[in-house]
């Protein structure tokens, strides 16, 4: 108790340099410690304002949600200026993480959710299935609730099910044109196959099927414990390598992470930046290997995507552009070393690219950080499999650098965001 009351001084108090580091080495390794740390908070949480312990969730078992849930109900029909008014911060961001940690414990309750507020716990609807869908089919119908309908047909697609994907195809924007390559550019061509891309399902309808963009099989990056990636001598805290670290065990093997490329940026001319070396794909990924993914981390912010041709022993050779830059200063690639692939737990399946874990992973369904944006294979034109995401720290705040994969062409997309 002497540890919360150390906390809750030092946030009152705006000492932050104390609170994280009491956090850091008296609570974070114990889930039981940071279980009774949350609970002492959120019977506290009226005069902390915005702030409080929220990142505590990813320490605690998830035998403990239910009940870290069932104290934080009363904000579920807030948004966050409502729960920041009435001292609900705190139990309001917790719902927040755990809509997509456990959203079954939100099934119950969307019906309610809805009626209060339509854009705040959405991931509560992940993989729900049809329990919910005559709320929003009841929405889809009314021509008054045209504000909504976004919200409903994203909800549908959330629901992870194929019935959910039909009917949001049905209700959804009629999806005319497609993209294609004609002439050598990219146009919008008419979509005479009836093609429709959920890109917030990640599922796309083809010569009468739904296609999954994303592999069910996920493994998070263990980089080490004393391991950072450096820019410019300069941590890269947002990285976030060593949050969950101790509480995703075990390992599959290792890869190659990081350090110069190879073959070299053919549009301002200097060296590549290498990425990846998976050797030897671990179960669920669908890789002839070895594989070698490199990109230009400069050019990369100009060119999204930027594609490259694998040869058959996975050596990239990165396609030229139209345009061509110079670059205006040198990026340093990111730290050269071999990190663990740890299998994904549940809880980590579905991750918010804006909260603390870490989204470093290979397979599993992307983190969108501005929007989905799956990228069509430039060869065969048809949607490339989303492989894997890196944090990245290289130039902006906050970004995330997605890889994409056509086996058939053999062609990688690496695709860069940031905020």
């Amino acid at each position: 108790m002497e540890v919360f009351e150390r906390l809750h001084t030092a946030l009152i108090e705006k000492n932050f340099d104390e609170y994280f580091s009491v956090l850091e080495a008296e609570v974070k390794p114990s889930p039981e410690t940071s279980y009774e740390c949350l609970v002492y908070f959120l019977e506290r949480s009226g005069g902390l304002g915005l702030f409080g312990p929220d990142e505590l969730l990813d320490y605690i078992l998830p035998n403990q949600f239910s009940d870290i849930f069932e104290r934080c109900a009363s904000a579920l029909g807030m948004n966050d200026k409502e729960a920041e008014k009435s001292g609900h911060s705190l139990q309001h961001n917790l719902l927040k993480n755990l809509s997509f940690q456990s959203p079954d414990l939100f099934y119950p309750h969307l019906d309610f959710i809805w009626q209060k507020n339509t854009d705040e716990f959405r991931n509560g609807w992940q993989n729900s299935g049809e329990i919910h869908h005559a709320r929003l089919i009841e929405c889809l119908n009314d021509p008054d609730q045209g504000k909504n309908h976004w919200e409903a047909l994203m909800r549908l697609e959330l629901s992870n099910c194929i019935k959910g994907f039909e009917l949001a195809k049905q209700y959804g924007k009629s999806q005319d044109t497609v993209w294609a390559v004609k002439e050598n550019s990219w146009q919008q061509v008419p979509n005479t196959e009836g093609i429709y891309l959920l890109e917030n399902a990640g599922f796309e309808y083809r010569a009468g099927n739904w296609n999954q963009l994303y592999l069910q099989a996920s493994y998070h990056f263990r980089f080490g414990d004393e391991q950072r990636l450096k820019h410019n001598n300069q941590e890269a805290l947002h990285m976030r390598l060593n949050d969950l670290s101790w509480v995703i065990p075990g390992s599959v093997g290792k890869m190659r992470f990081g350090g110069v490329g190879q073959v070299g940026c053919p549009i301002c001319g200097k060296e590549s930046h290498h990425l990846l070396t998976i050797n030897t794909a671990p179960h669920g990924i669908p890789l002839t290997t070895p594989i070698i993914f490199e990109t230009c981390l400069y050019c990369m912010v100009h060119h999204r995507p930027m594609y490259a041709k694998h040869d058959q022993h996975g050596f990239p050779t990165i396609e030229p552009s139209y345009q061509m830059f110079e670059r205006d200063y040198d990026v340093d690639p990111f730290e050269e070393m071999h990190i663990d692939l740890v299998p994904t737990p549940q809880r980590w399946f579905w991750q918010d690219s804006l909260n603390k874990q870490n989204i470093s992973r290979l397979g599993g369904p992307p983190a969108w950080l501005q929007g989905p944006e799956y990228e069509p294979c430039p060869s065969c034109e048809n949607p490339m499999l989303f492989l894997a995401q890196i944090g990245d720290g290289i130039i902006y705040v906050h970004a995330i650098i997605y890889i994409f994969w056509c086996d058939k062409c053999r062609m990688s997309a690496i695709l860069n965001t940031y905020t």
